[in-house]
């Protein structure tokens, strides 16, 4: 029995009889006989719905991309109109800088003459009241002159009249001693 065994055991498979003895083979070779055509089309299915998700995994990934790609060449366009913008606003910027130095420039040059101005009217001003002080003096002096030599004249009027009020007063006192005498 041992070496009919071991006869039939190499059956037209080709497998040793070993290999018939392992419970594990024997149970795989019984699921093949048994479920063969029913795994064979779970892994169909297996195979194909592997093949169905790495497509629908690739298009997804061309849609990400595509969208991405979407995404950048928005956000570049969004970038190189806020650039656009910020280069409007640099030079607007720059143009009202020129402007406000025009305006400075033009408010100095108008403070400049001015000063210019009032140095020139003050000038004037002083030159006027060195004029009017002089001809002042000259008319205060004039009036001193002409107060002080009336001032003379009347001085000696009153010095005419004293010493002549003196020779009134000696003659009177001769008088009265001539007539007590």
């Amino acid at each position: 029995m041992g070496s009919t065994a071991k006869s039939s055991g190499k059956g037209a498979n080709g497998a040793t009889s070993t290999a018939q003895s392992d419970p594990a083979t024997q149970l795989q070779e019984i699921q093949k006989l048994l479920f063969g055509q029913q795994i064979a089309q779970v892994e169909h299915a297996i195979t194909a719905l592997r093949d169905e998700t790495r497509q629908h995994i690739q298009a997804f990934e061309k849609s990400v991309k595509a969208s991405l790609d979407k995404q950048r060449k928005d956000f570049s366009a969004q970038l190189e109109t806020l650039n656009a913008h910020v280069e409007s606003l640099n030079e607007q910027h720059s143009n009202r800088e020129a402007l406000i130095e025009d305006d400075i420039d033009g408010v100095k040059r108008s403070i400049d003459t001015f000063e210019k101005q009032v140095d020139a009217a003050h000038n004037e001003l002083e030159k006027s009241l060195n004029q009017e002080s002089k001809q002042l003096r000259d008319e205060m002096n004039a009036q001193h002159e002409e107060a002080m030599s009336g001032l003379q004249g009347n001085t000696d009027t009153l010095e005419q009249n004293k010493v002549d009020r003196q020779m009134l007063a000696d003659l009177f006192s001769k008088v009265a001693e001539s007539i007590r005498n």
